[in-house]
């Protein structure tokens, strides 16, 4: 099994290219089923089953991801905070850059060490995640 990542952050990784795909409630409601039963995301589940269909089964096609967020106010909680954490990363990413760009040196090292603790915030937070999946 390919090496997984927790959630959602591409930091230092291409996009790719997402494509619009429509189904049914119903539809959906069974693959997220599927997704759910095999600890995946819903995109990462469906890739996975394209890349099974058309033999592409190198770790950059199937790319999975582990389900993250969950139920109860508690797992919201948790959720938010990753994702603001991960827009924190993102801003200082930019500030990272443009100071790097304009010759700040010493702006640049504290937006790296920052993006390191927000980094390993991100990591924490997805362990307590990981734990409250285990415990239910």
């Amino acid at each position: 099994m390919p090496r997984r990542r927790s959630g959602p952050s591409r930091i230092g990784e291409p996009l790719g290219h997402p494509i619009p795909l429509r189904m049914s409630r119903d539809m959906r409601d069974a693959a997220d089923t599927e997704a759910k039963a095999r600890g995946l995301t819903l995109g990462a589940w469906v890739r996975s089953v394209l890349a099974e269909r058309l033999d592409l089964t190198d770790p950059e096609h199937v790319q999975p991801v582990r389900r993250y967020g969950g139920g109860g106010p508690d797992a919201a909680a948790l959720h938010a905070l990753r994702m603001q954490l991960h827009e924190l990363g993102g801003l200082l990413v930019q500030v990272s850059k443009a100071s790097r760009l304009s010759g700040e040196s010493h702006r640049h090292a504290d937006a790296e060490d920052t993006l390191a603790q927000v980094r390993e915030a991100i990591s924490t937070v997805a362990a307590w995640q990981d734990e409250r999946r285990t415990a239910a």
